[in-house]
């Protein structure tokens, strides 16, 4: 098909059989630019099913918007998958008034900031998703003035996200013109809990073995070095406090680092 623009917000996608419907459709949209699905209450499973669609048809999109869709960290996880996948086409991306959470905006961050094909994004759209201050300082990471993904940047809009005074002064300085005024910042809201992020990937989880790609550390889990003894054998069958939970056994807020491969996991850790 030709079809180079489509509209469908505020048509109700809320099912199985039409969220399949809508992605035989999309796979047939090679030449697709632009594409709009807001309010269509696709969920977490339709966007899954929609990003799929899209890296299948090969379409060059640059439009994608997604606002409104009930999305959460899993969805955001398919999307930051298609923006990887899409080969920095997109120029677009709208996903306002999704619960999206600080791990969600985390995956969408550094899939922009660690795909290698370069990113022409020009607007980037995350009003009201939940961002807080961890993902605030993610996009920071990508889209700031050390970040490489952030040279074709015009916009970034991230208002009524509960974000701390020192975080909007972080924002302003990084982004300056670029940043769209917050008129509905509340900075009192709740505070994310940064120890609830993986160490090893900060919350990304793209390929990480610490949380098995969640992004997230779960109360009490053992520790995947020493299984949650708390120590590992050296020469000569000697026992060593485990360099990764620091002799706890459990996986937490990281104590102390390997110094070879930042706690990932490598021969290093478990010789020590």
């Amino acid at each position: 098909a030709n079809l180079e623009k489509l509209d469908l917000c505020d048509n109700n996608f809320g099912n199985k059989a039409s969220q399949d419907a809508l992605f035989r459709a999309l796979g047939c949209t090679a030449s697709l630019s632009y594409l709009d699905l807001r309010d269509c209450e696709l969920e977490d499973d339709g966007v899954k099913k929609v990003c799929h669609a899209l890296v299948g048809s090969d379409s060059a999109l640059e439009h994608l918007d997604l606002s409104g869709n009930a999305v959460e960290r899993r969805g955001a996880k398919q999307i930051a998958d298609y923006i990887r996948d899409s080969g920095g086409k997109l120029k677009v991306l709208c996903l306002d008034d999704n619960d999206l959470t600080s791990k969600g905006v985390v995956h969408i961050a550094s899939a922009f900031h660690g795909s290698g094909d370069g990113h022409a994004i020009e607007r980037l759209q995350l009003n009201f998703t939940a961002c807080g201050d961890i993902g605030a300082r993610a996009l920071i990471e990508a889209f700031g003035p050390g970040g490489k993904s952030g040279a074709e940047l015009t916009k970034i809009c991230l208002d009524g996200n509960y974000f701390k005074e020192d975080v909007v002064g972080e924002l302003g300085h990084a982004f300056n013109d670029v940043l769209v005024e917050m008129e509905e910042n509340n900075s009192d809201g709740e505070e994310e809990d940064d120890n609830k992020l993986c160490y090893a990937c900060k919350g990304d989880g793209h390929s990480c073995r610490t949380c098995d790609g969640d992004g997230e550390l779960k109360a009490k889990s053992d520790c995947y070095t020493c299984s949650g003894d708390g120590y590992v054998l050296g020469d000569m069958n000697q026992r060593y406090d485990c360099c990764t939970c620091a002799g706890d056994g459990k996986l937490g807020v990281l104590k102390k680092s390997c110094h070879q491969c930042g706690d990932i996991g490598c021969e290093n850790c478990r010789l020590r």
